[in-house]
């Protein structure tokens, strides 16, 4: 599918006429020249403590997250009941 540049270009400049077209190429060429990220770059100083955050809320989410909401039993919530 790679290479097929002019036929795309002519099937949006159909669509949406030449401006359009040039423009969406200049955008689809940006965003796939865009630099490429690896895990170590979530180790950078900045990024860091943000990452520990995440992990610790992952982790402890067991313990005050959504599992605790699944253990209601019917007697934990109050029943109200409509007068005829």
């Amino acid at each position: 599918m790679a290479g097929r540049r002019d036929e795309a270009f002519a099937i949006m400049q159909r669509i949406g006429g030449r401006a359009s077209a040039e423009f969406a190429m200049r955008e689809i060429s940006a965003s796939l020249t865009t630099q490429r990220r690896a895990w170590r770059d979530l180790l950078q100083p900045g990024i860091r403590r943000a990452v520990m955050v995440g992990f610790l809320a992952r982790d402890t989410d067991p313990f005050f997250g959504h599992q605790h909401r699944h253990r209601l039993r019917p007697t934990d919530l109050p029943v109200r009941r409509l007068e005829p």
